[in-house]
């Protein structure tokens, strides 16, 4: 399910945030600020910063 759609506005306004990052954060599970706010961002960092599965 994707974030609120205040919530994605509000991330949205956030500085280096775009569609690509909302969409990152909704592959990894995170689907709302509440969510987010629980999130370990070791783990936030670590899974964005390796490359996604392909699919061969």
């Amino acid at each position: 399910m994707p974030f609120p759609l205040t919530e994605h506005n509000a991330l949205l306004a956030l500085k280096g945030v775009g569609p690509a990052v909302i969409a990152r954060l909704a592959q990894m599970g995170i689907d709302s600020l509440a969510v987010l706010s629980k999130a370990n961002a070791c783990d936030i960092l670590t899974s964005v910063c390796s490359p996604e599965p392909s699919n061969r």
